[in-house]
C-alpha cells in the first residue's frame, strides 16, 4: 500500500495560494494604475479647460476695457440717434450683440453700435478693437432705454482661447450723469448761512445765455433776470445772518461813474477796483437777520418761500452726496497743493480730498469748479472765479471776492471780515460748456461674465 507524503502536499498547496495572491495583487495594481491614469488624464483636461477658460475670460475683459476707453472718448454715442447706431430689428434682432444668450443670461437690446455700416446683416465690432496675441478679442456696444433707470449703454467684450474652444462674454453698463443746474445755483447755497461782519452778495443767477450768443459780448447775450426775486442766498434760516450786509442785482452793482461793474470789469481788473463797487439799489439789508430785513432774494423755507431747502446740497447738484462717487465725476482728484497749480483750461472740475486753502484762482474765461472734501478757506484779498463746494466749514478771511457760487453741505461760517460775492454770467456759462456735458459712469453691480 502506497503511503502519501502529507508534507509535500502541503507545500504544493502553499505554492498555489501564493500564485493566487500574486495574481490578485497584480490585478489590483493594474486597476490602480489604470484609475490613476484616468485621473491624471482628467486632471489634465480640467487644467486645460481652466487654462482655456482663463484665456477667454482675460480676452473678454480686455475687450471690455477697450470698449470702455472708446466710449470715454466718444461720449456722444450716448445719443441713440447717432448715425452709427442701428436698430436691433429684423434679422439682427436675434443676433449678437442685439441679443445675448448665455449661461442663464438672455438680454435683448434696442440698438447696437456698428463699427462697419457697410454690412447690413451683421454687427461689426468697434473700429479700434486691439488684437491680442494668440486670442480673439472683440468689443461691442449696445443701447437700451428704461422708464425706471434711464438710458443705458452696455459695453460687451467677447473673447476666445488660442485654440478657439474656450469662449467668454463680459458686459458692463454705463449711464449718463451730469453736473446739473449749476447755471441755477444761487451765489450762496448753505443749510445755515452764518454771515457776519461786512459782506455784499450780487445776484442774477437766473440769467440764461441766449442761443448762439457768446458771454464775452456781455449783458446783451443773456435773458434779463425774471424779477428782483432772483436768489442771492438759499438757506434754511435767517439766524446767523448778522453784521453789516446787503444784496442787489448785477445791474445795480456799480462803480462811482455809474457803470455796471460786471459789464466793464473782468478777471484782469485789480481786486481793489472790484471792491470799490457798491450796491446802488439794495434788495436786502442786515443787522439782526429778522424777516423785516429780508427781501425775497434770500430764500428761506417757512419764512418767505414754500420751496424746501434740499436735504443735501451735494445731492441737489450731483444727484448724490457720496463723496467717493462725486470724486469720479471730477476731471481729477488732486492734493491741495496740486489744486493751486492745476491746468483748469483742460481740467476745470477737480476734487480735493483734504482741507484746503485757496488764494486767487481761475479767470472769467477759465473758471474753476472745485469740490473740497474737508474745510475750505479763502485767503485775504483773493479773487475766486468759479464755483467752490465744501463738505466741511467754509471760512473767508479779509475781504475776498467770489465771482460765482459757494456751496456748503454743512452749516458754515462764511466770513470773518469783509466779503463780496458777485454772480458772473460768463463764469456760469463757461463752466456749463466745460463740465455740464454728459459723463458716463459705470452702473454698480452691472458687470457680468459668462460663457456664451
Amino acid at each position: 500500500m502506497k503511503q502519501i507524503n502529507s508534507q509535500k502536499s502541503i507545500i504544493k498547496q502553499n505554492g498555489a495560494a501564493v500564485l493566487l495572491v500574486s495574481i490578485a495583487l497584480l490585478i489590483g495594481v493594474t486597476l490602480i494604475t489604470i484609475f490613476a491614469s484616468r485621473v491624471g488624464v482628467m486632471d489634465q483636461r480640467i487644467a486645460g479647460n481652466e487654462y482655456r477658460h482663463k484665456e477667454a475670460f482675460s480676452a473678454a475683459n480686455a475687450a471690455l476695457d477697450q470698449g470702455a476707453a472708446y466710449l470715454e472718448k466718444n461720449n456722444e454715442l450716448y445719443d441713440s440717434t447717432h448715425a452709427s447706431w442701428v436698430a436691433c430689428t429684423g434679422g439682427l434682432a436675434t443676433q449678437f450683440p442685439c441679443q445675448v444668450v448665455g449661461a442663464s443670461v438672455t438680454d435683448n437690446y434696442e440698438f447696437a453700435y456698428d463699427g462697419n455700416l457697410a454690412t447690413t446683416n451683421i454687427i461689426e465690432p468697434l473700429e479700434n478693437t486691439v488684437s491680442l496675441a494668440n486670442v480673439a478679442s472683440d468689443s461691442y456696444m449696445v443701447f437700451t432705454t428704461s422708464a425706471t433707470i434711464g438710458n443705458l449703454i452696455t459695453v460687451l467684450g467677447t473673447g476666445e482661447s488660442a485654440d478657439g474652444t474656450g469662449e467668454a462674454i463680459a458686459q458692463l453698463s454705463y449711464a449718463k450723469t451730469t453736473t446739473i443746474g449749476i447755471d441755477k445755483l444761487p451765489p450762496v447755497l448753505a443749510p445755515i448761512a452764518n454771515l457776519s461782519g461786512s459782506f455784499m452778495i450780487v445776484a442774477d443767477p437766473q440769467m440764461n445765455l441766449l442761443e448762439g450768443a457768446d458771454c464775452s459780448l456781455g449783458r446783451v447775450s443773456f435773458e434779463d433776470p425774471k424779477s428782483a426775486t432772483d436768489i442771492s442766498v438759499w438757506t434754511t434760516t435767517a439766524t446767523g445772518a448778522n453784521g453789516s450786509w446787503q444784496t442787489c442785482l448785477t445791474g445795480d452793482y456799480q462803480n462811482a461813474a455809474g457803470e455796471e461793474c460786471a459789464d466793464v470789469y473782468d478777471s484782469d481788473t485789480p481786486h481793489a477796483t472790484w471792491t470799490s463797487c457798491t450796491c446802488n439799489d439794495v434788495l436786502s439789508t442786515g443787522g439782526g437777520g429778522g424777516p423785516a430785513d429780508l427781501d425775497y432774494d434770500i430764500r428761506i423755507e417757512g419764512t418767505n418761500s414754500t420751496t424746501p431747502f434740499p436735504a443735501s446740497p451735494l445731492d441737489y447738484i450731483f444727484g448724490t452726496s457720496d463723496m467717493g462717487t462725486i470724486s469720479t465725476l471730477a476731471d481729477d482728484s488732486l492734493t491741495c497743493a496740486e489744486a493751486g497749480t492745476n491746468d483748469y483750461a483742460s481740467q476745470p472740475f477737480i476734487f480735493v480730498n483734504e482741507d484746503c486753502s485757496f488764494g486767487s484762482i481761475g479767470t472769467q474765461l477759465i473758471p474753476v469748479f472745485i469740490v473740497v472734501n474737508g474745510d475750505l478757506t479763502i485767503t485775504s484779498n483773493s479773487d475766486i472765479w468759479g464755483i467752490m463746494i465744501s463738505n466741511g466749514d467754509i471760512t473767508f478771511n479779509g475781504n475776498p471776492m467770489v465771482h460765482g457760487s459757494v456751496v456748503s453741505e454743512d452749516p458754515t461760517n462764511l466770513t470773518n471780515g469783509n466779503y463780496t460775492q458777485v454772480f458772473d454770467w460768463c463764469v456760469g456759462s463757461n463752466l456749463i460748456k466745460s463740465i455740464n456735458e454728459p459723463k458716463l459712469l459705470k452702473i454698480k453691480y452691472s458687470w457680468r461674465n459668462f460663457n456664451p
